[in-house]
Formats: C-alpha cells, structure tokens, sequence
C-alpha cells in the first residue's frame, strides 16, 4: 500500500491551452457588443433628413378660417402647443399636429397671434432641420408671419437653439 505525502513544492503552471481560446472569446464577445452598440449610432447619424411635413398635412381643416399669425414661437415646454417635435418609434423627430392649430385657437400663456412649437426631443441636427423646414413651410403659406417673427420662448427656450441659426436655415428654405 502506497501513501501519498504532502509537499510544500509549487505544483507545476498550467499549460494555457484553455485559457488562449476563453480570452479569444471573450474579445470577440466585447468586440460585437461595441460592435452591436456602435451600427446603430453610425447609421442613425448618417440617416437622410426627412423633410418637413407638406402643407396639406399642416393646414388646418377647410371649414376652420386662417387666424392672422404674426408670431413662430418655439418652446421647450411639454404642454398645450400648436404643434409638436416629438420622438416615436419610427421617427426621432416627428411633427404632431395638435388640436390648438387644427381649432385655430390660442395657446394659453402666449400672445394671440403666436404660433407654439414644442421641441420635446433635443435639439441635435435633425430636429434643427425639421424645425426649420417647418418654419419654412409656415412662413410660404402664412403671408402674416416673416422670419425675424421666428424666435425661441423666453421663459423656456430649448436647450441649445440659436435663433440666428435657426433664422439662417429657413432663409435658406424660401
């Protein structure tokens, strides 16, 4: 009968054969997770602009007579506006029609003759130029509003809109 003794000598290093293919696949794991999280980012920035809605989606009904618009207000606030910039699922900025413009009524809060947009997605590229051909839109069939009549809420303007620039891009849409 054979015992075994105890020996304080370190046992011999592993061979690493095992360990090469777990870190090959672990890099490759990390690789598609940035690779998954990355694509959509890339694409999403290099995605055509849709333009703004066309006046037929815009106007209000037939039977609604035209109030006199003198004013584009863009607001950062979530409440009652005429229209809306806003994300859904398949558009990242959107634009609602809300019952304010298709009443033709005003918004409460805002002078008479002002028309609200609220921006409730950031303001980043494509919503600045959905913005602007929105306002470009208005401001063909609109004959009362102009573009120095365009400006951003002064008590809740969006996060980063420049109204110069803002002015700048719907010149460029006339």
């Amino acid at each position: 009968m054979r015992h075994a003794t105890a020996s304080l000598e370190p046992s011999a290093p592993p061979t690493g054969q095992g360990e090469r293919g777990v870190r090959i696949l672990v890099a490759v794991v990390v690789l598609a997770l940035i690779a998954v999280a990355v694509v959509p980012m890339v694409r999403e920035r290099n995605a055509p602009i849709a333009a703004a809605p066309a006046w037929a989606d815009l106007a209000p009904p037939a039977e609604m007579p035209m109030r006199t618009w003198r004013w584009i207000v863009v607001t950062a606030r979530r409440g009652e506006a005429h229209l809306r910039i806003s994300p859904t699922p398949g558009d990242p900025v959107r634009v609602e029609s809300l019952t304010a413009w298709r009443l033709q009524r005003p918004v409460p809060g805002y002078p008479a003759d002002a028309v609200v947009i609220s921006l409730v997605s950031p303001l980043d590229r494509q919503c600045e130029e959905r913005l602007a051909g929105l306002a470009a839109e208005f401001l063909r069939h609109i004959p009362t509003l102009a573009v120095r009549q365009l400006g951003a809420d002064r008590h809740a303007p969006p996060a980063g809109l420049d109204q110069e620039r803002l002015r700048f891009l719907v010149r460029e849409r006339l």
